[in-house]
């Protein structure tokens, strides 16, 4: 995804502190583009007299060095343009589920919105967008309204879409089963997170991928801990 996409869509989602980390991914991008132009000249002249038989020589060398140098500055710059990039899709993506799943609730009618997300993401979240910067929130290659649609008129998932009290029996078995799917693995690493580093939704430990982790496997204490976050 492109960074003057993704800077359309956090613009849309009104999220500033996601645009302040694409500025960090422009300046990163543009560096890049200057260190490539450096390369570049820098190849030429190393054509350049190796064409006119200087092969071996001091400049040679010196001239690959600075190249082999360069080529270590770009796939720095690289690895941190990438970190940058793939935190700030993770991001917008939760954020567009959460504002996506509100519109598609909307419509098909549901009081469980966090258990729903909860099974959304088991089955899968495909974050698009095209070159204007509309986005789209897919899950099993459909758009959350179908999906929910779909969920609706499923025996196994329809009580989630009771406008009245839901049966809390059938919603807990039904977070039972979505809550099997995380491993221990990711549970310890989650809680050993909480334990020893703190909230990751708090300014002083932010941290975006142990958000989208936490959003992923643990939605309820993702809306716990980011409600604690905001009044902290």
């Amino acid at each position: 995804m492109k960074t003057r996409t993704l800077v359309i869509i956090a613009g849309k989602l009104q999220r500033p502190e996601i645009l302040s980390d694409l500025e960090r991914l422009t300046k990163l991008e543009n560096d890049m583009e200057i260190v490539r132009a450096k390369q570049a000249t820098l190849q030429e002249m190393l054509d350049s007299i190796r064409q006119d038989g200087q092969h071996g020589s001091k400049m040679e060398k010196d001239l690959m060095f600075k190249i082999n140098s360069l080529d270590d500055t770009t796939a720095r710059l690289a690895q941190q343009a990438e970190k940058v990039r793939s935190e700030a899709v993770e991001e917008l993506k939760h954020i567009a589920l959460e504002k996506e799943v509100e519109k598609a609730a909307a419509q098909t009618g549901t009081n469980a919105r966090g258990l729903i997300k909860t099974i959304l993401n088991k089955d899968g979240i495909n974050f698009q967008s095209d070159s204007e910067g509309n986005y789209f929130v897919t899950s099993k290659g459909k758009l959350l309204t179908t999906r929910l649609e779909e969920m609706k008129a499923d025996p196994e998932t329809s009580i989630l879409f009771n406008k009245q009290e839901s049966n809390s029996r059938a919603e807990t078995r039904i977070t039972n089963q979505v809550n099997k799917q995380i491993s221990p693995v990711d549970r310890k690493e989650i809680m050993d997170y909480l334990k020893y580093k703190g909230n990751p939704f708090k300014k002083e430990s932010h941290n975006l991928t142990m958000q989208g982790k936490l959003v992923r496997l643990m939605p309820e204490k993702a809306e716990e801990l980011r409600e604690a976050a905001k009044y902290a």
